[in-house]
């Protein structure tokens, strides 16, 4: 069984490494990937014997790398990376992300100028550090008059609805622009060929709708190897489309839960299970495990 996509509190988990490899034994995985964002601490910690003889199957190194398509967030998954080349890669200026505090005048200055109406104090009080866009979303729908700015008026049914097709998506007058904001996707997949390593979309379906319906131009315009086939929020009819286009198209798969920790805000997720429907077997990644150095 395989779990290639989890973090740690290296990012925006709560397990420390030595704890999530604990609970990748206790579940009995083949084969793990640690995918941090932005972030390659864990392996160092895996340098010490005693934190890496907790869990007896194979891992291989890895990071979740967040970049941009059409100017909509998008995240690519590097595995089998040298995580020392990338290490160093993550600290140039080119590879920085603009902190939050940077980013929040200018879409409060953009939602200002469309005339949107929101209460920009209690949209700063209520992110909670770091989520700006729930607390917009928060303020937006208080008000009816600001119906006339959405793509579809179900999109305001709930936040993530509304962040995939309104704020995540470049056709929504919402659209928040980030390409300024992250490294360019053909700059981050170059660096993890760089680095030894193999690159894959993460989940496809989580993104605006576009980028699933334009995974055709996606491939040919970027160099990915693979797609993520597998993972905790996909519809069995999501995961049956995109293992054929992966079938069609030669690209390699991968599949991860995405756990970020029992007492994180996607709890009840299970290492190897997601919410108890995931089955993902090691014949998932039989095409290119040969290929990358294990840990």
């Amino acid at each position: 069984m395989i779990d290639l996509h989890m973090h740690t509190h290296y990012s925006d988990g709560t397990n420390t490494t030595e704890e999530l490899l604990k609970l990748a034994e206790k579940e009995k995985m083949d084969y793990i990937s640690i995918t941090d964002h932005d972030c390659v601490k864990s392996y160092f910690d895996l340098e010490d014997k005693n934190i890496r003889q907790v869990f007896s199957g194979k891992i291989i190194s890895g990071a979740e790398f967040t970049t941009t398509y059409k100017g909509g967030v998008v995240e690519v998954l590097g595995y089998g990376i040298d995580y020392k080349y990338m290490n160093e890669v993550l600290k140039r200026d080119d590879f920085k992300k603009t902190p939050l505090k940077e980013k929040i005048p200018i879409f409060l200055k953009k939602y200002h100028e469309l005339g949107i109406i929101f209460n920009e104090e209690e949209v700063l009080k209520n992110m909670g550090g770091n989520n700006f866009n729930k607390a917009f979303y928060n303020e937006f729908i208080k008000y009816p008059e600001n119906d006339r700015f959405l793509l579809d008026i179900e999109n305001k049914e709930n936040f993530t609805r509304f962040l995939r097709n309104e704020t995540n998506s470049y056709k929504s007058k919402l659209f928040l622009e980030s390409s300024d904001f992250y490294p360019d996707m053909k700059k981050v997949i170059k660096e993890i060929h760089n680095a030894g390593g193999l690159a894959f979309l993460a989940h496809t379906y989580i993104y605006a709708p576009y980028v699933a319906s334009e995974l055709e131009e996606i491939i040919i315009t970027y160099d990915l190897d693979g797609l993520e086939c597998y993972y905790t929020k996909f519809t069995d009819m999501q995961t049956h489309e995109i293992n054929n286009f992966c079938d069609k198209n030669c690209l390699l798969k991968s599949g991860g839960t995405d756990f970020h920790g029992e007492n994180s805000s996607k709890k009840g997720y299970i290492i190897g299970k997601g919410l108890g429907n995931l089955r993902m077997e090691n014949s998932i990644i039989e095409g290119w495990i040969n290929e990358i150095k294990l840990m």
